[in-house]
């Protein structure tokens, strides 16, 4: 068990995300106060904590005898004068602006030292920030859904946050048992920013007539992800996936890297969602085909040779010679991730080991970019992006300028 932090977590909002966190801090000997707007949400929020622990039961994750004691460390309130002072606040209301602000500005006003965090996957922190008298109390504490089960946690530092919330903000993901990367107040932060190009390119060939969706699917689980892009969509939500690129694009000027894919925004259009609609780009429910493929034992090793299958494929593709479909999709999203880590370097973003961190910890990737870039070479990615642009020069395939900040693959 982590060392007690110096006071409990308040969490605000009891929603799937936010009773993660506050049962994440239990399991990791914290104490959580779960703070919602009224009664009922309040009981709402008691029994997702309750109905989550039940599971961990049942799967063997927690001993019987153990529940009861993580139980006692979660509150759940409707009151702000019902909890102690706390270390930090978390907000994990839904992705609204003014009503982030307006929680945050609550929250201030009740506890007055403590340091503010936002669990937003897609709203800059200033911008959030901006709606209190003291923005430098605010930072981004990103979890990932579910937050017990995923190890990461982005670390947002707006440019007015002090040293010491930040301290602290690093200090609660520590004593949660997470994995911290820290990323400046940018656009998708790391990891969403970063991992655009596994969706946007894939559906960019795919609109192109490159190769069906089951095509690319199959390539890349080949290669090592734990799913294909289609597949990964329709299990986070279509529409959850092109608002996330709709308000990255949105907020970072028109990026032509970022542009909304016209077959992501038709199916939302269609109703077809993924699997919880029982249709995207793949078909669910009953009658449907069973999807499914025998995934490699080593995910590294098979990254390693779907990378020398990429590389013979832009090599082909270089020099005017026929490859195969799935490896030059394959080696097209590739090159697109390494092509966007670069940009996020440039910028100040992140460090190259802090993006592969985000990469394989945070979506279980079976390497980062650095990797995918040392293993295909440098000088092939740059000739296949300055390819894909084409005479015209196609800026979704710009590289970036380089700079002393940019790190070289490893």
């Amino acid at each position: 068990m982590t060392a007690a932090l110096d006071g409990p977590l308040v969490v605000v909002g009891g929603g799937t995300m936010g009773a993660g966190i506050a049962l994440l801090a239990a399991l990791h000997g914290q104490r959580a106060t779960v703070l919602e707007g009224d009664a009922d949400a309040a009981d709402a929020a008691r029994g997702r904590v309750e109905r989550a622990l039940a599971r961990r039961v049942a799967r063997g994750t927690l001993e019987a005898a153990d529940a009861d004691p993580v139980l006692a460390r979660i509150a759940v309130v409707a009151d702000h004068g019902a909890t102690a002072d706390p270390v930090a606040v978390i907000e994990a209301v839904p992705e609204i602006l003014e009503l982030k602000r307006r929680v945050l500005a609550r929250a201030a006003a009740a506890w007055p030292g403590a340091t503010l965090a936002s669990n937003t996957s897609s709203i800059p922190i200033a911008e959030i920030a901006a709606g209190l008298d003291e923005p430098e109390r605010v930072v981004g504490l990103h979890f990932f859904n579910p937050p017990t089960e995923m190890k990461l946690v982005e670390l947002v530092v707006p440019p007015r946050a002090l040293p010491a919330h930040v301290d602290v903000a690093r200090r609660v993901a520590a004593a949660l048992g997470r994995t911290v990367v820290e990323a400046t107040d940018a656009p998708g932060f790391v990891v969403n920013r970063c991992a655009r190009p596994y969706y946007l390119e894939a559906l960019r060939a795919v609109e192109q007539g490159l190769a069906d969706v089951a095509t690319i699917d199959g390539a890349c689980e080949e290669a090592g992800f734990p799913l294909g892009p289609f597949a990964l969509m329709d299990l986070i939500g279509i529409d959850v996936s092109l608002a996330v690129t709709r308000s990255m694009w949105q907020r970072g000027d028109h990026e032509p890297r970022w542009r909304p894919s016209p077959l992501q925004e038709q199916r939302v259009a269609d109703g077809q969602l993924g699997r919880k609609s029982e249709r995207g780009f793949h078909a669910y429910g009953d009658g449907a085909p069973v999807r499914g493929r025998a995934r490699p034992a080593d995910r590294v090793v098979a990254a390693e040779e779907a990378a020398d299958r990429a590389g013979a494929a832009i090599d082909a593709s270089l020099t005017g010679r026929p490859a195969p479909a799935a490896d030059v999709a394959l080696a097209r999203i590739l090159v697109q991730l390494v092509n966007e880590a670069r940009f996020a370097q440039a910028e100040g973003v992140a460090t190259a080991d802090a993006i592969d961190v985000g990469m394989t910890v945070g979506l279980n990737h079976p390497v980062g970019p650095a990797r995918w870039s040392a293993w295909i070479g440098g000088a092939r990615v740059d000739g296949f992006l300055d390819h894909l642009a084409g005479p015209a020069g196609d800026p979704v395939y710009r590289r970036p300028a380089p700079t002393p900040t940019t790190e070289e693959p490893r």
